[in-house]
């Protein structure tokens, strides 16, 4: 029993710490749906430890398996890998969710950078230096504009 034990509780921790990472981004996607940039930086994160856990995981698990196998009925030696390699791929599926999430922030981001730069080309006043009605305002001592 110590050795299902362990086989059990030694990858529960990589699981834990390999599926924890989507929730917080998730719920910081939900408060914050505007900061794209914290957003993007966490679904990133989220993929690496998610990999990290699950590749940690697998190694774990195999090889408390493999040391244990000769010890256990035919069912559990058919179950327990089928079981494990369906969780590894939930995992990658959630990683795979959250690279896509972390690209679509970097899309908003780069379209918000964008539309910064077409806002300050379209601003007559701000391009290439030149007062755009020099007739209608005058500069003041502190380099500012001050409009007639």
């Amino acid at each position: 029993m110590p050795t299902f034990f362990h086989l059990i509780i030694n990858p529960g921790i990589f699981d834990i710490l390999a599926g924890l990472w989507p929730r917080p981004v998730m719920i910081a996607r939900t408060i914050w749906p505007a900061k794209h940039r914290m957003n993007m930086c966490s679904c990133l994160a989220a993929v690496i430890l998610t990999a990290i856990g699950t590749v940690g995981e697998t190694v774990v698990a195999f090889f408390l398996y493999g040391i244990n196998m000769h010890d256990w009925p035919l069912s559990i030696k058919i179950a327990t890998p089928i079981c494990h390699i369906v969780f590894m791929c939930a995992q990658g599926y959630s990683s795979w969710i959250m690279l896509s999430l972390a690209r679509k922030h970097n899309r908003k981001l780069k379209g918000l950078a964008s539309a910064e730069v077409d806002v300050e080309m379209s601003d007559p006043d701000k391009q290439d230096g030149i007062i755009a009605d020099s007739q209608d305002s005058s500069v003041t001592p502190e380099g500012g504009i001050q409009r007639n």
